[in-house]
């Protein structure tokens, strides 16, 4: 894709765009969905990026947290 860039697609021949089409049309395929949905997931990456450093802490917490709600239970039972 880099020969593409900078995308300015008004002054090319159609020899040109068609190559550019045909290239848009290999990266439609299963396996580059796939592999983009996965490597570029914007979702997992924030909370890999938030999650990763305070893995020990968010454990704590959970634990915490569910000793807490059986507390909870045993207290109001």
């Amino acid at each position: 894709m880099s020969p593409y860039l900078p995308f300015a697609p008004h002054g090319w021949s159609p020899e040109r765009t068609e190559q550019f089409l045909q290239i848009i049309k290999t990266f439609d395929t299963p396996p580059h969905i796939k592999a983009a949905g996965i490597t570029y997931n914007a979702l997992g990456n924030m909370v890999r990026h938030i999650a990763a450093p305070h893995q020990a802490f968010l454990v704590v917490q959970g634990f915490l947290s569910v000793l807490l709600i059986v507390g909870l239970v045993l207290l109001y039972l």
